[in-house]
């Protein structure tokens, strides 16, 4: 099942990633924001085949054409059907997580508690 959850409340976010198999994002417009939150939680990405896409996920995305439903259905059986591709993928995101910031998210974390306390 695909679920389009909308606008969800902050405090509710881990909640839904920790039920769902995938974040399927077939999108056309640069979308950095969004990725970092499924490799925090251990949720692999299945995203457009786009520079910006590319450039941010590295290898823990499973890309596609956003432009052509067969691409995305083929990518949604790929993932559901491949438990190591699905484990690659969610090891490749805590990996590219920590290239990215430098620091784990724990890490940021105890560094914000710290300024703040």
């Amino acid at each position: 099942n695909i679920v389009n959850v909308g606008p969800i409340d902050h405090a509710e976010v881990g909640r839904y990633y920790r039920s769902c198999q995938g974040l399927l994002m077939p999108t056309l417009l640069e979308s950095f924001g969004i990725y970092p939150e499924p490799m925090y939680f251990g949720v692999p990405i299945l995203t457009s085949d786009l520079d910006f896409a590319h450039a941010v996920c590295g290898d823990a995305a499973l890309y596609f054409d956003p432009r052509d439903p067969r691409a995305m259905r083929d990518a949604i059986l790929r993932l559901k059907n491949d438990s190591v591709l699905c484990q690659t993928l969610v090891e490749n995101g805590k990996r590219r997580l920590v290239e990215l910031g430098g620091v784990s998210w724990d890490d940021n974390v105890r560094k914000v508690m710290e300024a703040i306390s």
